[in-house]
């Protein structure tokens, strides 16, 4: 019984023609990452349990793809845990290691591990795949490309204004218009926390306010409720997540009403510098708002937070790129005070957009600019030798693999879209001539053996 061929959801094929669109906007990303001075580096696509949990915060945890054990050490798995049904560390008995969540973990780890072999500030960017036990839909894989940049070690604001500056060269690079990118300080959230009384509900409150834009206020009252918030509470929240007006109006708001709270000033000092020294700038594709709502779950975040949304309404799959500063995620690992801010872009969500926008250029698929017709195994030799020459001056070419009907390897050709075909048949071959075609126009002429690569060359 022969199977159906099909992949497991939240994952997908890429046909040429996509790895040709998904290229030209690596290619973007990375010549943009390099001329803000970010150097390349990779890390393994799994690394050990415990470097990747307790990082997320609850949910992250939850959405962690682990590697079950195989052989001997599956064999010491728990089993009295699963008896007693504590089926947390059951399951931790299965697996040493996981598939990587993110790429900024396992950057905390690879700084912390090689901190005598790098320069601090270290600038780093990176561009590997992740994984994420999350429900498939659309705009959501289990499996995606991130492609993160991040500055360790300093913890001027300035870096955060370089950040949302790349996203300015990168948006207007890909010719998107009218991208919001929205920011926010977990001070500030820390301070609304503490002043409707739920300090020890932090994480619960941030997970909740991550939904706003999801499920709307009252599903966000809602799902408050279900995790145990007082009225209260709620009520102290409704402003905040009522707030209207430009950035300054944001600031003098949440100045009044968080007064009292000292862990707040820190959070409005630097979203106001942030704004200043930004608004020095002409930025035409990308908008700075303040977004009080704006929490980013990740239990990591210490300071800035910030999303990217792109303009347009039909594109309802969320952010495209997210970011924020974290002061002690390097700690984990035996590296105190590295404070860092990094983004990552979402890169299968931008290409989404730049399809439905039709933003690829045409012809990004890099196909064969001549194909040489097989007529039989004898002359296909000669021509082997004629492909290598046009091959070293960089001209892609290929044969055809067999004797074939001259259709078939003119229809294989247009196929490809290659827009030259040479034809030496046993006519020609005995002459010593050979014949191009142009596939666009229908033309053929005929030239000298010996004049063959100079002609090709002048082709191409």
């Amino acid at each position: 019984m022969s199977l159906k061929p099909s992949i497991s959801k939240g994952t997908k094929d890429y046909l040429p023609n996509d790895l040709g669109k998904r290229n030209y906007l690596k290619k973007i990303l990375r010549e943009t990452f390099e001329i803000f001075g970010f150097l390349p580096i990779e890390t393994p696509s799994f690394e050990r349990i415990e470097t990747l949990t307790g990082k997320y915060g609850e949910n992250g945890d939850r959405l962690i793809f682990k590697i079950l054990n195989s052989g001997d050490k599956l064999k010491k798995a728990d089993i009295k845990s699963f008896v007693d049904k504590d089926l947390g560390k059951f399951s931790n008995s299965l697996s040493e290691k996981a598939l990587r969540y993110d790429l900024t973990v396992p950057l905390a780890r690879f700084v912390s591990q090689h901190r005598n072999e790098i320069n601090f500030p270290f600038r780093r960017y990176q561009m590997q795949n992740v994984w994420r036990a999350d429900r498939p839909q659309r705009g959501r894989f289990q499996e995606f490309l991130q492609c993160d940049v991040d500055i360790l070690g300093n913890r001027s604001i300035l870096q955060e204004v370089e950040i949302i500056l790349m996203c300015e060269y990168i948006f207007s690079k890909l010719n998107l218009k009218n991208i919001s990118v929205n920011i926010n300080h977990r001070k500030i959230l820390e301070g609304i926390a503490i002043l409707i009384g739920a300090k020890d509900k932090f994480s619960l409150l941030t997970s909740s306010l991550d939904k706003l834009e999801k499920i709307g206020k009252n599903g966000v009252i809602k799902d408050l409720k279900t995790h145990g918030f007082i009225k209260k509470s709620i009520d102290s929240l409704i402003p905040f997540l009522e707030i209207k007006g430009d950035f300054k109006s944001k600031i003098d708001f949440l100045s009044t009403k968080l007064k009292e709270i000292e862990v707040v000033n820190q959070g409005l000092i630097e979203l106001s510098s942030i704004h200043d020294k930004i608004t020095k700038h002409k930025l035409s594709s990308v908008e700075i708002n303040f977004d009080i709502t704006l929490a980013r779950g990740l239990d990591y975040y210490t300071g800035i937070i910030l999303e990217v949304l792109p303009a347009e309404d039909e594109f309802d799959f969320g952010s495209i790129a997210g970011g924020g500063r974290y002061d002690n995620l390097t700690d984990f690992f035996g590296l105190r005070e590295t404070s860092g801010f990094g983004i990552s872009f979402g890169f299968d969500r931008i290409y989404l957009i730049l399809e439905k926008l039709k933003l690829f250029p045409k012809d990004l698929l890099k196909s064969s600019k001549v194909m040489f017709v097989n007529f039989d195994d004898h002359i296909a030799q000669d021509c082997l030798q004629t492909i290598i020459s046009l091959r070293e001056k960089g001209v892609s070419c290929e044969i055809y693999p067999t004797k074939s009907k001259l259709k078939k390897q003119l229809d294989y050709a247009n196929q490809r879209e290659i827009p030259f075909v040479v034809m030496i048949g046993p006519d020609e071959y005995s002459k010593k001539e050979f014949i191009i075609k142009n596939m666009d126009t229908g033309t053929q002429s005929v030239f000298k053996t010996k004049n063959l690569i100079g002609e090709v060359m002048k082709l191409i």
